[in-house]
């Protein structure tokens, strides 16, 4: 009798994968720090959720008491993008459990307190959190130039 899998001995589904052999489509409950996955517990997700909730608010608020937009719209633009970028970086870091700052720092806070993570480990952080980073930036300017465009053409008609 043999003591291996009985799908992986089975000659019929050899060569044949299936969804749960494709890298990446594994679920992965974050419940301690993953490497380039997960550095942050609910408490780090929780500050960044409502970080990024007021940084939605002030958003808005910003685009709609902005009173010189057509006298100066660069000042405009550099203000919206830098608060949308650091809105969009709260949100990411909040939906993925990670914060960017520890991956840099090569640190990792799950359980109440930091712990160091090792150099392969900081290694994946700091890819990760430089993916995450330039992504956001790219949502707030994107963001950012769309209202701009939407606000002069308003004001223009």
């Amino acid at each position: 009798m043999s003591t291996e899998d009985p799908k992986t001995d089975d000659p019929s589904s050899r060569g044949q994968g299936s969804l749960e052999d494709l890298p990446g489509q594994e679920e992965v409950k974050c419940q301690g720090y993953v490497p380039g996955v997960c550095n942050i517990g609910f408490k780090g997700r929780l500050f960044r959720g409502i970080g990024a909730l007021i940084g939605f608010v002030a958003v808005i608020l910003y685009n709609e008491k902005w009173k010189f937009l057509l006298v100066h719209p660069f000042p405009y633009f550099i203000g919206m993008t830098l608060l949308a970028f650091l809105t969009a970086l709260s949100f990411i870091q909040s939906f993925l459990s990670f914060c960017v700052v520890d991956a840099f720092l090569g640190r990792a806070m799950i359980s109440g307190h930091f712990r160091k993570v090792s150099a392969p480990d900081h290694e994946k952080d700091r890819r990760r959190a430089l993916l995450i980073v330039v992504g956001s930036f790219l949502l707030g300017a994107f963001f950012s130039a769309l209202l701009l465009v939407e606000e002069l053409d308003r004001s223009t008609h």
